[in-house]
């Protein structure tokens, strides 16, 4: 990712309006599903890690890690305290059924193998 855009997009991701209403719209789903009190939540190309954050702080009890193929914004989400893989679709390396929840956010689109993609987060949930 081009590093004047991953310092705009840390910077301003916090109050601009499309991630903050991104975030409410992800939380409200997330908060309506039957997850259990310690959840474990994976986000698929977390990106600099707001959302991951956002979901830490709200639900302290719940695991929640991202997966990030870039290593350069995988290292600002992790600045931010965010546990985050270094990865990308369609091989995720982690265990089949480890997580309760998958999360992907712009991601699927940009996905040669979108089929493949969407299989491999349905491994990895429980």
């Amino acid at each position: 990712m081009d590093e004047s855009l991953l310092r705009t997009i840390s910077e301003v991701e916090h109050d601009h309006w499309w991630f903050v209403v991104r975030r409410r719209i992800v939380t409200d789903a997330l908060e309506r599903l039957p997850l259990p009190a310690d959840a474990d939540v994976v986000e698929v190309g977390c990106g600099s890690g707001g959302t991951l954050a956002h979901l830490a702080k709200r639900h302290p009890r719940w695991k929640v890690t991202g997966v990030e193929p870039s290593r350069a914004v995988a290292d600002v989400a992790r600045s931010r305290g965010c546990t985050v893989l270094e990865g990308a679709l369609p091989h995720l390396d982690l265990e089949d059924g480890c997580a309760d929840c998958v999360i992907a956010l712009d991601v699927l689109e940009h996905c040669a193998h979108d089929v493949a993609a969407a299989r491999e987060m349905a491994r990895v949930l429980r």
